[in-house]
Parts: C-alpha cells; structure tokens; sequence
C-alpha cells in the first residue's frame, strides 16, 4: 500500500453527533483468518448485513489495490469492513483511510488485539450490528516509513518467530503446533539486534532481542502485553529488553503470560511522537500488526493521532 495519498477524510455517514449512517459496505473477507465458522462465508455475512439493514458485497480479494477499486466503483459506499484478524484490519485500514472513509471491523482472527482495543463484541451477528448501528469515532494510527500500523511495529525476534511460523503452516502444521516450534526455534538461536534509537531527537543504542513500538501505550498489567487503555493519547509506546540474556528473555515471556510485566525491571518503556530506528542493515525485516515485511533503514516511525474513523459500539 506504499504510494497511497493519505484523503482528508470527508464525513460521509457521519451526523454531527457521530452516529454512524451505514447502508453501504464493502467488506474484505479472509476466510482462512481464525476457525472455520459457517456464519462467516460471503453469503452468511451478506445475509447478515441485510437483516441489519445494510446493502454489503463482500470480497476475497487477492489484493489491497483489488478492495481499492471496487470500493471507488461503488456509488454512495459508507464503509470499508474488514472480516479478518489484525493483519486483515490493517490493510483494510490503509484501504478506508486512502479512501477517507470509516473502518469496520468484524473480529475473526486468533488475537484481535485492535478489535479488543476498541471494545468491539467478537461474535459475527454482534459486530456486524454494530457496523449497522454503531457510532464513528476517530482512534489514532502509527506509522512506519510511511505504512500504517494499528497495534505495533516490531523487530528482532517476532518477525523471525512469524517467518518460520508461517513455513511450517505452509507445510501443513496445525497453527498453534507452528506457533510453539517457531518460538522454540527462534529461542534457541537467540538472535539480538544492535540498534540506534532517536527518540523525539535524543539518540540512545541498545542491544536486544526486540524492539516494539506500538500505537499508544500499553496496559503492563495486562495478559501478553497486549491490552491498551486508550486509543487516542497521541503517543507511541517504546519497548525493548534492557539484558540481552536468554533468561531475561524467557522471564519476560512468563511475566507476559500472567500480566505482571510492570514487575520486569529488566523491559525499558518510553513514550514519544517520533522514534527513528538504526541498525546496521539497509534493510530490517519488520512485523506490522504481525505481518512480516522488510523495510529500509532508518525506521521513522510517529503517531498520527485521530487518523482513522471506525464503527464502535
């Protein structure tokens, strides 16, 4: 989605008190995204949709640039829905903000940490009312050298762990039998990243196992380092491991487990607008809402607040 002019966004489906005007919806559907549930194929949802009170087509795109241009061939469109889990969301999400309209979110994937973030129900026929009769209200994005992210931006050992995650389901390993092997893959081999870090223009460098930097501050005393307060306090959340033990590694997983990662002195946390990432690679590979991809050095990264309008409850 490199190259997308970012739309002022007009307020199309929006009264002045925010309530959401939805009739018409295109929605991206990933019928691999979380367990296989009949109520999630295109007729189901499109019949969904109409017992709401909604017109919707629903896509298996193939592409971000496919959604991209049926959404401009319809006439009177009030939202781009994203049916998927989070690495769906984000892309309908570049989709919806190149196109300056509101996100829907449907919640079909494992984690859905954005959808949980917004307080979004998880069953199908709850979420797409509240696509139908929810409100709009406008959450802020991060961005990377120029590409969105909702939830974080990480490098180090995730993108590794979701590299080979993704070979071995490839393969045909069950998901969560890929998951485990890939972390214990990636553990053994302990990789660590050198880093120079800008952070609202002081420089800092580290050695780490990862670095994360995420769309507002997490919650430390929530399950995984996953859970956020707001979505709208303007600021980045920075985190990385200060020891570049394995031990120290394998602590903070365990403190993660069970929500007591405030009690790990061992992981640094800053807050900022803008960080700026150096490592000695031109390129660094880099998960965006645990997608994998290679992006150029530096990594700029800011917030942007109040970029993207979604449905919400």
């Amino acid at each position: 989605m490199a190259g997308y002019s970012q739309a002022a966004g007009d307020m199309s489906g929006v009264t002045a008190t925010g309530e959401a005007l939805v009739r018409r919806v295109l929605v991206w559907l990933n019928p691999s995204a979380g367990p296989e549930r009949r109520e999630t194929s295109p007729t189901a949802l499109t019949r969904l949709f109409r017992q709401a009170g909604c017109w919707a087509e629903v896509l298996v795109p193939r592409s971000a640039e496919e959604v991209d241009r049926r959404a401009r061939a319809i006439e009177g469109l009030d939202a781009i829905v994203a049916a998927g889990g989070d690495g769906t969301i984000n892309r309908a999400a570049q989709v919806a903000l190149a196109l300056g309209r509101p996100l829907g979110v449907l919640p079909l994937g494992t984690r859905n940490h954005f959808a949980g973030a917004l307080g979004l129900p998880t069953s199908v026929d709850e979420a797409v009312r509240v696509v139908a009769k929810g409100r709009i209200v406008a959450v802020d994005v991060g961005e990377v050298n120029g590409r969105v992210f909702l939830n974080n931006a990480s490098l180090g050992i995730y993108p590794k762990i979701v590299r080979f995650r993704e070979r071995d389901e490839r393969r045909g390993w069950p998901r969560w039998t890929a998951f485990a092997w890939a972390i214990l893959t990636v553990l053994r081999r302990h990789p660590l990243v050198d880093v120079t870090l800008r952070i609202d223009g002081e420089s800092v460098r580290r050695r780490t196992p990862f670095v994360v930097v995420s769309n507002n501050l997490y919650d430390p005393g929530g399950p995984g380092l996953a859970a956020r307060d707001s979505l709208r306090g303007a600021r980045l959340g920075l985190y990385l491991l200060r020891s570049p033990t394995r031990s120290a590694l394998l602590r903070l997983a365990l403190d993660a487990v069970l929500g007591r990662v405030e009690r790990n002195r061992d992981v640094e946390t800053t807050a900022a607008e803008e960080i700026a990432i150096e490592t000695r690679h031109r390129l660094a590979g880099v998960a965006l809402d645990g997608e994998p991809l290679a992006l150029e050095t530096p990594l700029r990264c800011r917030i942007r607040p109040g970029a993207l309008r979604v449905i919400v409850d």
